[in-house]
Parts: structure tokens; C-alpha cells; sequence
């Protein structure tokens, strides 16, 4: 094919290359499109996870600041106190006025009436039987329960010999021991065999010395104290006009009683 005059030799070949589509032969600026587009891809990329710290972020800003420990807070701080616990904790801590404490106060109550508060007790005796029979009877007139108490008292010092196996060799001792002006009666031992009974003495004294004189003449002697019980009664609480009552039918019985008030 001829060439024109003043056609370069190479620009046939070139035309047909941008008309099959060369990129080595595109325009420049699609050249420079076609280079630029993994960049901008990236640099979207980076504006997206940019946006999205950035929202993030503003997020946690605008977000409320937990308040700090009022351990921590300084007393004369210049912010006012918000009306939450700490103003709460220091109007308890506030001293109340006199005036409103006597508004607050609650009425006293009624003072209760009193209530059986009456003891009476009577005895002490030692006729048990007797003193159930008056039991019984109050029971019954005034319905009143009465407890009976027992205690044990001394009643007398006895002074015995000690036990003898042979009936025969006590009653040769307590013939001598009565020669020398010493009588006893005989009697049997609970632990077995006999023993001799120089009697029964309200006085200690007095039993300690005739024990002496029994061993002053070579026998065993001892002094022991005779325990009998004794009953007292004891009615209670009643109220003052059952405790009269019961004061008026104990002294026409005879009994000597005590009568006590406990508030």
C-alpha cells in the first residue's frame, strides 16, 4: 500500500493496534484510570473503617462518665452535690432540731393495769395430810392452785453406838454402860446387828457430851442430826381481792401466813 505524502511509516500499524483494543496504545487518560483503580478501592476501604472508628469513638465520648466513689470525692468540691446518695448521706448525718424530735416522738402507752400480782404463803407445818386438806379447800372456794414446798430442818442430835454382830454381846454392853449411869435401848443396825441408842437431844452440846462419856469407857460413840421435813404453801399471783379472801379463810383456819405485793 502506497503512503501518502508525509504520513509517518508507523502510523498505519498503530491506528489498527488502538482499533483492536492494545492497551499499550489506550489514551492516556484511560491508561491512568486503569492504574488508579486498586487505589481507590483501598482508599475506600480506608475511608469505611475510618467512618466506622470514628463513629465509634463518638460514641463512647457522648456516653454518660460513671460517677466517681464518694470515698474519693473531696469534700469542698465546687460543683454543688447532685440529689442522689451523698445528699442523701448527709442530711442523716444533719443533727435534727429539738422541735422536730418532740413532733416525731411517739405517744407513750398507756400504762397497763395492774394484773394479779398477790403472793400469799403459810406454814411452815409438818402435817402434810393438813395441809393438802387447806389446799384442796382454797382450790375450791377461790380457784387458786397452791404448790407445796418441802424443806428439811434438824430436829435433834442422836447419839448411838456403833453396830454390834451378837445380840447377846450388846446386851451385856448396855448393861455396863447402864451401871455407870449411861441407859440406852437397843436396836437393830440397818447395815445389820444391833446397835445402842443413848437418845435424842436438842442440843448439840449436850449430845457431844454424853458421846465423850461413852467413850470414855472404851465404846464407839457418834453424834447424828434427826432431819424431818417441813411443808410451807405458796398461793400466787391472785389479785388483791382474791388475796384477801384466802388471808381471811387461812386465819380462821389457824395458819400463819405472810402476804406480799410484787409490782
Amino acid at each position: 500500500m502506497g503512503r501518502l505524502p508525509g504520513e509517518h511509516p508507523g502510523a498505519a500499524p498503530r491506528a489498527e493496534q488502538r482499533a483492536l483494543g492494545d492497551p499499550l496504545h489506550l489514551p492516556r487518560q484511560a491508561r491512568v484510570r486503569q492504574r488508579a483503580a486498586p487505589f481507590l478501592w483501598l482508599g475506600a476501604a480506608l475511608v469505611l473503617a475510618l467512618a466506622i472508628w470514628t463513629t465509634a469513638r463518638s460514641s463512647d465520648l457522648h456516653a454518660p462518665a460513671a460517677a466517681p466513689p464518694l470515698a474519693a470525692t473531696p469534700q469542698a468540691a465546687v460543683r454543688p452535690p447532685s440529689p442522689g446518695p451523698a445528699l442523701q448521706a448527709t442530711a442523716l448525718a444533719t443533727p435534727t432540731p429539738a422541735r422536730r424530735l418532740r413532733t416525731l416522738a411517739p405517744r407513750p402507752s398507756p400504762r397497763p393495769t395492774p394484773g394479779p400480782s398477790y403472793w400469799i404463803r403459810f406454814g411452815p407445818t409438818d402435817d402434810l395430810e393438813v395441809l393438802s386438806e387447806v389446799v384442796d379447800r382454797l382450790a375450791r372456794a377461790y380457784a387458786v392452785v397452791g404448790r407445796i414446798q418441802t424443806r428439811w430442818t434438824v430436829r435433834a442430835y442422836r447419839v448411838s453406838s456403833g453396830p454390834v454382830p451378837l445380840r447377846s454381846a450388846a446386851e451385856q454392853r448396855q448393861a455396863l454402860l447402864a451401871a455407870v449411869g449411861l441407859p440406852s435401848e437397843l436396836r437393830p443396825h440397818p447395815q445389820g446387828g444391833h446397835l445402842l441408842d443413848f437418845g435424842e437431844f436438842q442440843d448439840p452440846a449436850v449430845a457431844e457430851e454424853r458421846a465423850r462419856a461413852v467413850r470414855a469407857r472404851g465404846f464407839v460413840a457418834s453424834v447424828s442430826p434427826v432431819r424431818t421435813p417441813s411443808y410451807t404453801v405458796v398461793v400466787g399471783p391472785v389479785s388483791e381481792r382474791v388475796a384477801l379472801a384466802v388471808a381471811r379463810s387461812l386465819q380462821a383456819s389457824g395458819f400463819s401466813f405472810t402476804l406480799s405485793h410484787r409490782p
